[in-house]
């Protein structure tokens, strides 16, 4: 409904002999009460001011009772010009008809507004073939209320959203089945890199690729755990399994690693997982603020590893014949939010995005396939903190749902809970979201 708080409207050059024709008449809206027993645009209350020389008369009732009086008579252009007379019986019908179906309506002056809000001239005039047409003015309008526009605004977006919903079922169920890449990396290579991992994702990840049987380069800074690994990994599966001990925090590190790699037959996948991360807390200000060597050791860790590793392999992936190799790089859902206490490891994982998002725009559709997973919590020992739950997984259960992801999404949580639960806080509004983030840190600061 089409709200009008106040309006002024003219009628000009009447052909009648009775004074005071051209002066003004002013109608005003008086309240939204409705008259009992009417319909459609007829049923509101409204006032009618006109004035004569010194004299104004002030007439109240039903719009509809000053569209039937006899003294006053709604002169519309574009009626006219469909022959209609407009106190006509086939103006009411001509009326209905344009009306019927339509949420915005006739306002409490009478004006008709069509579905382009462009309003037609119009006037009240004491004799109906007094007025001037082309002279007639449109008011101007103080106020508008458009709650149709509002409701319509909030069922698109709720459609919107439930679309999304639809998505992430048909994503991790139908095109899952139907567009999954992990089977073909058997037959892009022999070899899969996996680094960080002697634990977590990391050792979830090697397993699964033994699985399907890939023989793993396993990569991480704690020998005797990346011992244990290859050792129950190569037994378990019977695929080979080499490891290589290496500190990413360190600027040497890639002196070790790219002639491990150069002995590998051919590459089928690389799997970027090592990372670290800090004490939750400010940048600046307090004792868990990070230092200068935190600050140089997550950058190596996190950023340095993903892009010299990518550098390394993807040459010799490139040239490679089969099928297409892939690169999985592990991210993180706090990349893609502002968060506070977290901003370095949020800064370093928005890097993995778009990192890969450049690379695959060079290279996605010819030999390479990739994959960003930004997951939520998943519980390994850097989140020890966090209790198993029904949208914490295990890593195991992480790594092989994200690894039946590959292909299908570029980048995904890797896993339907962890879909959800973005989805969720996707509806949450930024500054929502960061002061409910430091609510959560000064809430466990209290109570450690």
């Amino acid at each position: 409904m089409l709200e009008v708080v106040s309006a002024e409207l003219y009628c000009y050059s009447c052909t009648s002999a009775q004074s005071g024709c051209g002066d003004p008449i002013d109608v005003r809206l008086m309240h939204w009460k409705k008259c009992t027993g009417r319909t459609l645009i007829e049923n509101y209350c409204v006032k009618l001011i006109e004035k004569v020389e010194d004299q104004t008369t002030v007439t109240r009732g039903c719009l509809s009772d000053l569209l039937m009086n006899t003294q006053y008579r709604l002169d519309m252009p574009q009626l006219r010009r469909h022959g209609y007379c407009v106190n006509s019986r086939d103006y009411q019908q001509y009326l209905l008809k344009i009306l019927k179906g339509k949420t915005l309506v006739e306002t409490a002056m009478g004006l008709f507004s069509d579905n382009n809000m462009n309003y037609k001239h119009f006037c009240y005039c004491n004799d109906f073939n007094g007025c001037n047409h082309d002279t007639s003015s449109t008011p101007h309008f103080i106020k508008h209320n458009f709650p149709i526009l509002t409701i319509t605004l909030i069922i698109t977006w709720f459609a919107f959203k439930m679309l999304q919903l639809l998505k992430i079922c048909l994503m991790y169920t139908v095109a899952k089945w139907c567009f999954s890449k992990r089977k073909s990396l058997r037959k892009a290579g022999e070899w899969a890199i996996v680094t960080g991992a002697s634990s977590g994702i990391g050792e979830a990840y090697a397993e699964e690729l033994a699985k399907d049987g890939l023989n793993i380069l396993l990569i991480s800074n704690d020998e005797s755990q990346l011992r244990l690994v290859s050792e129950r990994i190569s037994t378990d599966y019977h695929v080979e399994t080499r490891i290589v001990v290496a500190d990413f925090t360190q600027n040497n590190v890639y002196d070790v690693i790219k002639p491990a790699i150069q002995q590998l037959s051919t590459i089928a996948c690389l799997v970027n997982n090592v990372g670290m991360g800090l004490p939750i807390g400010p940048f600046v200000g307090e004792t868990q603020s990070p230092n200068e060597q935190s600050i140089h050791d997550i950058i190596h860790c996190n950023v340095l590893s993903t892009a010299m590793m990518t550098h390394i392999v993807l040459p010799k992936m490139l040239s490679q014949k089969g099928s297409n190799p892939g690169i999985i790089n592990i991210a993180s859902y706090s990349a893609l939010r502002v968060t506070p206490y977290l901003s370095l490891y949020s800064s370093t994982k928005a890097f993995i995005i778009q990192l890969v998002k450049c690379i695959s725009a060079e290279l996605y559709t010819k030999k390479l396939i990739t994959q960003t997973l930004t997951p939520l919590i998943v519980y390994t020992s850097m989140t020890s903190n966090e209790r198993l739950s029904f949208f914490v997984p295990t890593a195991q259960v992480f790594a092989k749902s994200a690894l039946d992801m590959f292909g299908v999404q570029q980048q995904t949580t890797g896993y339907i809970r962890l879909e959800f639960k973005a989805f969720l806080y996707d509806l949450i509004p930024t500054p929502l979201w960061i002061s409910l983030t430091k609510f959560r840190v000064d809430s466990r600061k209290k109570t450690a």
